[in-house]
């Protein structure tokens, strides 16, 4: 069961965030000392910056000194402290805690070897001591809801009390933008379907239920499924070139909504790329009347931009509480992302 949420955005913690989205609020900046975009004659445009949205300046100060894992350390403690605040978990409760935590692979300057950095400055942002399981690694969008599935398995053979799963990301970094600009990913005049590039990071609690029970929280949501499908793309091919478009997605999908009482909400990390729209509505075409209706699309990076590995911890705890306030007559929320590699997860939540 979900007991806690966080989240650092450029709109705020995780009650901010949602009322944000809900209400269409976003800060989306044209940053011209951050990165150019190319034009048509593909040389740097100076006339079209890039459109992102971001922390400002006071609060970024470690991505301004070009310090990228020690930033999105910075972010995840946000995000951390206020998930276990919001579960009610005390210090002595923490030594049976595990953190299964997603940060962006394919990053210039940011690998493997970096996840014990990424460690260190994560306890000194979260301000806490060493749990009993830690688990970092790097992946796409789909990768914290992976973790998901992983930490589940983990409480439910009894090696910990609870999860916190999750994600940061940022691409507000030059070396990080330049690769997406060439590729034309980038949201710009050239690219009227790329993507506004975001930063965030996002945490959720997962405990059992007989152990939420007995300290008397109350519940934001049932984890009742799991799906996972492989979208197969040839290697090396962009995402947008499926093998089979939407069959990936409509099956996951199809299983996850099987499992619901009711129409579920869908909550997605569609963000404005074509190939995102293309699978989806190749999903919806492949589905027909086996999507039950009426369902309602929330997809966040329409306000918060993309925040890539963030984009687990983002979305369930944005959908938590759609689930709660927005949607009082549905009773579950269908949760998926969309990995570049080809991985596509989602979860089902139930309220309560």
């Amino acid at each position: 069961m979900v007991s806690g949420i966080g989240l650092a955005t450029p709109l705020g913690n995780a009650a901010q965030s949602f009322a944000a989205v809900r209400g269409g609020i976003c800060v989306f900046v044209k940053r011209p000392e951050l990165f150019a975009c190319l034009g048509r004659d593909g040389k740097p445009d100076r006339d079209d910056p890039i459109a992102a949205s971001g922390f400002p300046e006071e609060e970024a100060a470690l991505r301004l000194r070009n310090r990228p894992a020690e930033w999105l350390a910075r972010m995840a403690g946000w995000a951390l402290r206020e998930a276990i605040d919001n579960a009610g978990l005390r210090a002595e409760d923490r030594a049976r805690v595990g953190l299964f935590f997603a940060v962006p692979s394919g990053r210039a300057g940011l690998a493997d070897e970096q996840r014990a950095a990424i460690s260190r400055h994560l306890r000194d942002h979260a301000e806490r001591g060493p749990l009993a399981l830690e688990r970092i690694v790097l992946g796409g969008h789909a990768a914290g809801l992976a973790l998901c599935e992983e930490a589940s398995a983990v409480l439910r053979r009894g090696e910990i009390d609870a999860a916190i799963v999750g994600g940061a990301d940022s691409y507000l970094f030059h070396d990080w933008l330049e690769p997406l600009d060439r590729e034309k990913r980038l949201k710009c005049a050239r690219v009227p379907d790329g993507f506004r590039p975001g930063e965030a990071a996002g945490a959720f609690v997962l405990e059992r239920n007989g152990r939420i029970a007995k300290r008397g929280v109350r519940p934001w949501a049932t984890v009742r499924a799991a799906a996972a499908r492989s979208a197969g793309a040839a290697p090396g091919r962009k995402p947008e070139r499926e093998l089979m478009p939407g069959a990936a997605l409509a099956g996951l999908l199809e299983e996850l909504a099987a499992a619901a009482a009711a129409p579920p909400i869908l909550v997605a990390d569609l963000n404005g790329e074509r190939w995102r729209m293309k699978e989806w509505g190749y999903a919806k075409a492949r589905l027909g009347q086996r999507m039950p209706e009426p369902h309602a699309l929330e997809h966040p990076a329409l306000r918060l931009g993309d925040v890539g590995a963030a984009s687990a911890g983002v979305l369930v705890s944005l959908a938590v509480q759609f689930l709660a306030k927005k949607y009082p007559d549905r009773g579950s929320a269908v949760v998926w992302a969309a990995s570049d590699d080809g991985d596509r997860r989602g979860v089902l939540l139930e309220r309560g």
